[in-house]
C-alpha cells in the first residue's frame, strides 16, 4: 500500500538527481510533518469553536495546568511553544477578553502575573475537555501495541531530534 508520501519520494526519485536524504527509509519524516499539520488543523478547529487563537489556547492551557499559581510571561513561555512577542501580546488580548486578569509580582514589582478568572477557567476546561475526548478518538486509530511501540519510538525521535537541535544552534 502506497500514499502520498510514498509518490512523493518516488517522483524525487525518477529524476536525475544526487539525493540520497529522499531514500523512501526518510519517508517517517514526511509523515510526522504531514501528521503535524493535520493535527495542528484538528487543534486550530477546536480553538476556533471556543473563540481562541492557538497561542491563546496554549497559555489559557499552561495557565490551568499551574493553577492556583500565577506566571509571569517567562513560565508561559517555557512551559509552552510561544515565543516572547507573542505572550505579551497575547496576555494583553486574553486581559481585554476577560479571560486573565494581571497583577505585580510581589517578587518583582517591575513585572507582572497572570492568572485565570473564573470566565478563563470554564473557557479552558471546556476546550481541553474537547482535545482530551478528541486525542483519545485519534490514540484509537491505533492498536494498543501500535501506539505503545509508537510513544517509545517518537520518545527517543523526539530526544534525539531536541540533543541535534541544541548542537546545531537549531
Amino acid at each position: 500500500m502506497s500514499d502520498r508520501v510514498d509518490r512523493f519520494l518516488a517522483e524525487w526519485n525518477e529524476q536525475d538527481l544526487e539525493l540520497p536524504q529522499l531514500r523512501p527509509e526518510v519517508g517517517f519524516v514526511y509523515r510526522i510533518a504531514g501528521a503535524s499539520k493535520l493535527l495542528g488543523q484538528r487543534l486550530d478547529a477546536t480553538c476556533r469553536r471556543f473563540g481562541l487563537t492557538r497561542s491563546q489556547y496554549e497559555a489559557l492551557a499552561v495557565l490551568r495546568r499551574k493553577h492556583p499559581r500565577p506566571l509571569c510571561a517567562q513560565d508561559i513561555m517555557d512551559a509552552s511553544l510561544l515565543t516572547s512577542g507573542s505572550v505579551t501580546a497575547m496576555i494583553n488580548q486574553l486581559l481585554k477578553a476577560g479571560h486573565v486578569e494581571r497583577d505585580l509580582n510581589p517578587d518583582d514589582r517591575r513585572r507582572i502575573q497572570v492568572r485565570l478568572t473564573p470566565a478563563g477557567t470554564r473557557l479552558i476546561e471546556a476546550a481541553v475537555q474537547e482535545r482530551a475526548a478528541d486525542n483519545a478518538r485519534l490514540a484509537r486509530l491505533l492498536s494498543r501495541a501500535d501506539r505503545e511501540h509508537m510513544n517509545g519510538l517518537m520518545r527517543r525521535f523526539l530526544e534525539q531530534l531536541s540533543a541535534m537541535n541544541e548542537e546545531d544552534g537549531s
